[in-house]
């Protein structure tokens, strides 16, 4: 299952099974269940966790923004933090 995760830096990638995320697009699983394409453009190096092979997937710019409410970094749907709303 591919979801999307926040690097140190406040980017959102996209995590999962280094045999499933590759560049092109991707289904990805929101926290709440939802399914989602998302175009990735490069992909990093594959590493273990927990025994499994896995890889971060790197978003398009355009896929991230900055919220005007509360100035994060954030991926479309997604919850704002100051708002309690969709992005």
């Amino acid at each position: 299952m591919i979801r999307y995760k926040r690097t140190h830096d406040g980017e959102w990638v996209v995590t999962g099974p280094a045999d499933e995320v590759q560049v092109g697009v991707a289904t990805v699983t929101t926290r709440e269940g939802h399914e989602k394409s998302e175009p990735i453009v490069r992909v990093g190096k594959p590493f273990n966790r927990d025994g499994e092979r896995m890889r971060y997937g790197y978003l398009c710019k355009p896929c991230r923004y900055k919220c005007v409410h509360c100035r994060e970094v954030v991926a479309p749907d997604t919850i704002c933090r100051a708002t309690d709303t969709k992005h």
